[in-house]
């Protein structure tokens, strides 16, 4: 076990240009004179959907709780009690996706705007319960479904990772782990500098501080724009000796700090809907939340997502190739048009490449109008399996 301080300082290490100076003398170089193109990889919900966990899209998550059973099937029916008395939404329209978890979670997130801006204690606690739960969901399904492909031998990803050059660079709009995972197989990438992020403490999901098992640097990035279920951030001291008791304090100097747990160390979620995740500091008890952005309509991004965001417009503008698989760019998703059309306009390769794999010809058009008069020639493929075929 290594201590805080020393852990923080050999992620820091790792993410300098000094670091990367040095750890570019031991990963081969192109030999002169040879270009390697540098591909920017786009990932939605249909490249987690054409794996073989079938990860549930955004209006499949209810059905698919019913179906998995279990937590995320007694998730979903306290769930649906709650949206029903709420917002008179049945539970047979939310098993068929209508309205689907996005609108779902927007309804959510107004209502519990709207008692902050006036309602009693009461009913900021109600929506708040639902709120969290509604995470929890999220979070205990897609572990659940995904779990045999984050522990096992992989499949789609574990080949695309294969393919990948040095360079190439992975932008995922998924929480799930599964492309993590295979990227930690491939053992040319870490998640404690991989990510992009400087983070405070890596452990288990017990607590337990873990040694980096990868200490050189990590030969790709990927960035989680809309975060990670293994993202988590400290939300104060919740418990330590006080007099006869135990007593909760608000730790300023803790809350808001991003803790990495391992892909492989599965969180529990207690009857209360809530991850069981703690960081344990002697007698003190730091409560974790998952963190990631809410799928809802208006999408807020906190610093740390917007430096990420920020690092993907940068690498899609100085991409030679783009290769977007399972993502729609659905009309209502208007900071992801905003990423790719202001990175696109940064764009000044004459040779851009785009791929798309999606059956959505519809899509694939879309796509092509967002980087107009950028690509020099674009491909259409099936699918994240056609495609993975083809490369």
């Amino acid at each position: 076990m290594i201590p805080d301080q020393v852990f923080r300082r050999t992620t820091q290490e790792i993410q300098s240009p000094r670091h990367v100076h040095v750890a570019s003398r031991i990963i081969p170089r192109v030999p002169q004179g040879k270009y390697r193109m540098k591909t920017v990889y786009v990932f939605g919900a249909g490249a987690s959907r054409a794996c073989g966990s079938r990860t549930p899209t955004i209006k499949e998550i209810f059905a698919r709780a019913q179906e998995t059973g279990g937590r995320s099937e007694e998730l979903r029916e306290e769930i649906s009690e709650q949206i029903f008395q709420k917002f008179g939404i049945t539970a047979d329209a939310l098993l068929r996706g209508d309205p689907d978890f996005e609108k779902v979670f927007t309804l959510v997130v107004s209502d519990r705007e709207m008692a902050e801006a006036g309602g009693s204690v009461e009913e900021q606690s109600q929506i708040a319960t639902t709120e969290i739960a509604l995470e929890s969901l999220i979070y205990e399904l897609l572990i659940t479904v995904t779990w045999d492909e984050i522990t096992g031998a992989g499949g789609l990803y574990d080949r695309l990772v294969r393919s990948l050059d040095e360079g190439d660079l992975l932008i995922s709009f998924n929480y799930d782990l599964q492309l993590d995972s295979a990227l930690e197989r491939s053992n040319l990438w870490s998640p404690v500098d991989g990510y992009g992020v400087d983070f405070f403490r890596y452990q288990d999901s017990k607590g337990k501080q873990l040694r980096p098992t990868r200490a050189r640097y990590s030969k790709w990035r990927l960035l989680k724009l809309h975060g990670s279920l293994n993202w988590f951030l400290m939300n104060g001291l919740y418990g330590h000796p006080a007099g006869m008791g135990w007593k909760s304090e608000f730790s300023p100097e803790h809350k808001g700090r991003e803790v990495l747990v391992d892909i492989k160390s599965r969180s529990q979620v207690s009857p209360l809907g809530i991850l069981d995740t703690d960081y344990v500091d002697g007698a003190n008890h730091f409560h974790l939340n998952v963190n990631i952005i809410p799928p809802s309509l208006r999408k807020e991004l906190s610093p740390r997502f917007a430096d990420l965001w920020h690092q993907a417009q940068k690498a899609i503008g100085s991409a030679d190739r783009i290769a977007v698989i399972g993502y729609s760019l659905p009309p209502t998703d208007f900071a992801v048009e905003w990423l790719l059309r202001t990175a696109a306009r940064l764009n000044k390769n004459t040779g851009l490449i785009l791929d798309v794999a999606n059956p959505n010809k519809d899509v694939c058009n879309r796509l092509l109008s967002v980087f107009e008069g950028r690509v020099s020639k674009s491909r259409f493929f099936d699918g994240f399996a056609e495609y993975i075929v083809n490369i």
